[in-house]
């Protein structure tokens, strides 16, 4: 039953009446100031600690089942990222294997080039060699030409 703050008082004021105001005062005291069924018992924290305990006991096996997801969603990831580092490691491969093949094919266009050219070359010396012995020919016809001209003028000066 809960007691008032009126009914406390009267009860003090009647302690006092028939003990005297010390004692009454430290048997007030002795009193909580709130319902006695308020006050918790030892049913009631053993109660709390096993509502308590069996919540995080609840909260670890959650937090133990989260943890094994991520754990999982991790060893899934990195398997993931396994087959795609080998995928690309792969690749690289094949793209070195292609790179190298084009530059052999490359090599052989150029080897193919350097020879066209070198034909051409030795047609270009051989040109060279036609057009300095064509030139040598029309530089001795014009001399010779040249040469009679002056001699049939000198002579025509000279038999005239």
């Amino acid at each position: 039953m809960a007691t008032s703050e009126a009914e406390r008082f009267e009860f003090r004021d009647r302690l006092i009446e028939k003990l005297g105001e010390d004692v009454a005062t430290r048997l007030m005291e002795c009193l909580p100031p709130f319902s006695w069924t308020e006050i918790a018992t030892k049913d009631d924290l053993n109660a709390l600690k096993e509502w308590t305990g069996a919540r995080f006991d609840n909260l670890e096996a959650s937090i133990d089942t989260r943890f094994a997801a991520v754990s999982a969603e991790f060893v899934a990831l990195e398997g993931r990222l396994s087959l795609q580092i080998a995928e690309l490691a792969q690749n690289m491969a094949g793209l070195s294997e292609k790179m190298a093949e084009q530059s052999a094919e490359q090599s052989e266009k150029i080897a193919g080039l350097s020879e066209k050219m070198a034909e051409q070359s030795e047609k270009i010396a051989g040109l060279s060699e036609k057009m300095t012995a064509q030139t040598r020919t029309l530089v001795f016809a014009f001399a010779g030409f040249a040469a009679t001209i002056c001699g049939a003028m000198a002579g025509g000066i000279l038999f005239a």
